[in-house]
């Protein structure tokens, strides 16, 4: 009887169907803050933007949160539309283009174009910071990124290095929420984007 007992358990049981409710993933993109910078005199050339480089700690299609004990902690339910590089050289792309800062336009990878001067970029960090509180002051991105500029002579057939220079934004978020965390990166590579831009033009006028 007792193994019979026993059978029966295990029919129901299989029987029984378990509803797992599942988390919905978020899926976030940056978001271009209006131009800041004005009277910008249009070189003359055409820019090329390389694809942007990602530190391998930080190349992930998840936000990340740098913890107290300087831990890399992935919000596993909170990712990237795409991947991290493609948004980030899509965003310098569209931003640059917007500002009609080279009379022979923007350019990226993919295109058949000529270049007169080709823009490297490397992401070195980009991790949030959480705190207890929900001030705005208390919770923050950062972002660090290196910059090359590059001239090419297509005659001559030579390259020559006109800029180098690394860029840190640090970008208060409106609260601890991770849904802070996209919008306070779309302000961060805004001004780094503009002060690149700057020093981009500057670098080409003084050569």
């Amino acid at each position: 009887m007792k193994t019979i007992c026993i059978l029966v358990a295990l029919t129901l049981t299989a029987c029984i169907s378990i509803k797992t409710e599942y988390q919905p993933i978020g899926y976030y993109r940056l978001t271009q803050k209006p131009i800041s910078l004005q009277n910008i005199e249009p070189v003359t050339g055409t820019l090329l933007i390389r694809s942007v480089n990602i530190d391998g700690e930080y190349d992930s299609d998840k936000l990340l949160l740098l913890t107290a004990e300087n831990q890399l902690q992935p919000y596993n339910y909170h990712r990237w539309a795409t991947e991290v590089s493609e948004i980030a050289t899509n965003f310098i792309l569209n931003r640059y283009s917007s500002y009609k800062a080279f009379s022979g336009g923007v350019v990226g990878s993919n295109s058949m174009s000529s270049a007169d001067y080709i823009l490297e970029t490397r992401i070195t960090e980009m991790a949030a910071r959480n705190s207890e509180s929900s001030r705005r002051d208390s919770n923050f991105v950062d972002l660090k990124m290196t910059a090359s500029l590059v001239r090419i002579n297509n005659q001559k057939g030579e390259k020559s290095l006109l800029m180098q220079k690394t860029y840190s934004v640090i970008s208060s978020r409106s609260d601890n929420l991770v849904t802070s965390i996209p919008p306070a990166y779309s302000i961060a590579f805004s001004n780094i984007c503009d002060e690149m831009l700057l020093d981009i033009t500057r670098s080409v006028k003084q050569q």
